[in-house]
C-alpha cells in the first residue's frame, strides 16, 4: 500500500492498466534504494549511481505479463552507457510506454516449421514468404496451415522468442 504511486485511483488499478502502476512501483523502489545508497553525494560525483530503464515489455500468453529492466551504473561509467546505444534496439523503452509483444498462437510443430524458414525465406518486417521455391518445404498452402497474421506476429519476435526443449529422463 505504501508503494502505490501518488495519484493512483481505483480506475488505475484494473487488469488493463495495472502494468503501468507496477512499473511505477518498480521504478520508484529502484530510485529510492539508489537515493539511499548515494546519500549526499553531489550529482557529478564519479561514484554516484544512476538507473536507466531499458525495457518495459508487456505481453500475454495466458496471464498478462510485464518485464521491466534497466542498467545501474556509476557516473564514471556514463560514457560506456552512452556508447552502448541501447536506443537503437526496437524494443527499448525508457518511459512508461510499453513495448507490446503480440504473441502468436502456434503449436511447437508450427514454430519448428517457421523456424526453418527464417531468416532467408520470410521477410522479417512483413512476415511475407520471400521465395516459396527457395525452401525444401512444401509451402504451397503455408498460410492456410499457419494463418498469415500469426506468421507476421512471429516474424517480429522470432529473434527473441524463447526456445524450449522437452525430454524424458
Amino acid at each position: 500500500e505504501d508503494n502505490i504511486p501518488a495519484g493512483s485511483t481505483p480506475s488505475n488499478l484494473t487488469l488493463k492498466t495495472m502494468s503501468k502502476v507496477y512499473r511505477q512501483i518498480i521504478d520508484g523502489e529502484i530510485k529510492s534504494v539508489l537515493g539511499n545508497r548515494n546519500g549526499g553525494l553531489p550529482d557529478n560525483h564519479p561514484d554516484k549511481m544512476n538507473y536507466n530503464q531499458l525495457i518495459n515489455i508487456e505481453y500475454q500468453d495466458g496471464a498478462k505479463m510485464l518485464t521491466v529492466g534497466g542498467v545501474i551504473y556509476n557516473n564514471h561509467q556514463t560514457g560506456n552507457y552512452s556508447s552502448a546505444n541501447f536506443s537503437a534496439l526496437n524494443f527499448m523503452s525508457e518511459t512508461h510506454e510499453e513495448f507490446k509483444i503480440d504473441v502468436p498462437k502456434l503449436t511447437y510443430r508450427e514454430l519448428n516449421r517457421l523456424e526453418s524458414l527464417f531468416p532467408d525465406n520470410i521477410n522479417i518486417e512483413t512476415g511475407e514468404i520471400i521465395d516459396p521455391n527457395a525452401t525444401p518445404l512444401d509451402i504451397d498452402n503455408f498460410s492456410d496451415i499457419i494463418p498469415l497474421r500469426d506468421i507476421k506476429k512471429y516474424s517480429k519476435v522470432y529473434r527473441y522468442f524463447p526456445i524450449f526443449a522437452e525430454s524424458n529422463l
